[in-house]
């Protein structure tokens, strides 16, 4: 609250916040510790709550604002050894389309940027970090080691999306008057809003065919 509190008083109004803080976690779920889960829950899920919360009066009190969540295609498609990062971000997107409908009443528009995975970040690198802190249950490494093995697959150029592509559509978001609500980055992202568009039938079996290995196991988008 303070934070915005200081933002109104030098800028004499606040047009915008983005909630981009996250935590990543790859990890096998029966082996994570519920501390790193509340880790991940707390700054994924409530710290962004806390952020609109702290922003609203503003936001009220000038006839209205936009708000800006970083999701992620695994709120789309939950990824295999991501549930509680997939769910973390499952959450921020139900939250943002809730929202959507109680706040237009306040003139404040919601938006939610879904990145897939983007490489030139460190986001992969700390979220790989955490990784390693956990242990592997000896039934589950097979998994594990299938699941890795598939990160090292090259994309195409220009599959994946850049910092740059965020950035841009993070802006676009800020900016955008219209009732838009999702704002996807990454052809792989693309890709699994394509796949959850399809049929409840379809989809279970796209869904099956990748839990069986059928087409590459998907990256851990951001």
């Amino acid at each position: 609250m303070a934070a915005v509190t200081a933002g109104v008083e030098h800028f004499g109004r606040l047009d915008a916040v983005v909630n981009s803080a996250g935590l990543g976690l790859f990890s096998v779920f029966e082996a994570t510790s519920e501390a790193v889960m509340h880790e991940v829950l707390e700054t994924n899920v409530l710290g962004t709550i806390r952020v609109i919360r702290a922003a609203l009066p503003a936001f009220r009190n000038q006839g209205g604002g936009r708000i800006v969540n970083l999701s992620s295609g695994t709120a789309t498609v939950p990824m295999p050894l991501q549930a509680i990062y997939s769910a973390s971000k499952g959450a921020v997107y139900n939250l943002s389309e809730s929202l959507t409908y109680e706040l237009s009443s306040q003139n404040v528009q919601v938006k939610v940027v879904e990145p897939g995975f983007v490489p030139d970040t460190n986001f992969f690198a700390a979220t790989y970090g955490r990784f390693t802190g956990i242990p592997v249950p000896e039934s589950y490494k097979p998994l594990v080691e299938a699941t890795l093995g598939a990160f090292q697959v090259q994309p195409p150029p220009g599959y994946l999306a850049t910092t740059e592509d965020v950035a841009g559509a993070i802006f676009a978001a800020a900016t955008d008057t219209t009732d838009r609500l999702l704002f996807r980055v990454g052809q792989d992202s693309e890709e699994l809003g394509r796949a959850r568009q399809q049929s409840e039938s379809e989809y279970e079996v796209w869904r099956r065919n990748r839990g069986q290995g059928a087409s590459t196991t998907p990256r851990p988008a951001k």
